[in-house]
């Protein structure tokens, strides 16, 4: 099969089959520009989160990039005023920033996470909901769970798009909300 079909809300979005390396071919999901996509994940989202409401959480925190725009969304459907972005390299104005490493399936090699000191302020001793495009392997999980450490916030909930591979409802004992589940061919 060339292409699967996962449903986010109402729309139903066909994943391209791409080779990653020699040995794995995943069905890529890329949410980076498509507004549609994440306007409709978030109000799906929000939904599953809103019986807690956002008194489990201060603040939305999400890995750079693919989950950005949806981090966004969120955080506006929230009434939040900023959300957090652990981004993938130092930026000039990051000043003393807190560094962890990850792995992820769609990644050679290993990869950072870094988390600005005033962003690690913002969020210090809060609970935060994490939110990623897709949770497979874990590894970006797991960098964030060592940056949260690190950083001292603690990770509430954590709310991806799909989830690949394994089915999860839950990750490092944190409940996971996911809308769709894809395979790993």
């Amino acid at each position: 099969m060339n292409e699967y079909a996962v449903k986010i809300g109402e729309l139903t979005v066909s994943l391209p089959l791409v080779k990653v390396n020699d040995e794995l071919s995943i069905y890529s999901f890329n949410m980076m520009g498509k507004a549609s996509w994440n306007r409709e994940a978030a109000k799906v989202i929000s939904r599953e989160i809103s019986p807690g409401g956002t008194d489990d959480f201060y603040a939305v925190v999400t890995a750079e990039s693919k989950a950005i725009a949806l981090a966004e969304q969120l955080t506006e459907l929230f009434a939040m005023d900023r959300y957090v972005v652990l981004r993938k390299s130092v930026k000039a104005y990051m000043e003393n920033p807190i560094e962890v490493e990850t792995q992820s399936i769609t990644t050679a090699g290993v990869q950072h996470l870094y988390v600005d000191r005033t962003d690690a302020e913002y969020i210090k001793g809060k609970k935060v909901l994490v939110v990623d495009d897709v949770v497979s392997t874990g590894g970006t999980l797991d960098a964030i769970f060592k940056i949260a450490e690190k950083a001292d916030f603690k990770i509430a909930r954590i709310a991806c798009v799909l989830t690949e591979g394994v089915k999860r409802t839950e990750y490092n004992g944190v409940p996971l909300i996911s809308i769709d589940h894809i395979p790993i061919p």
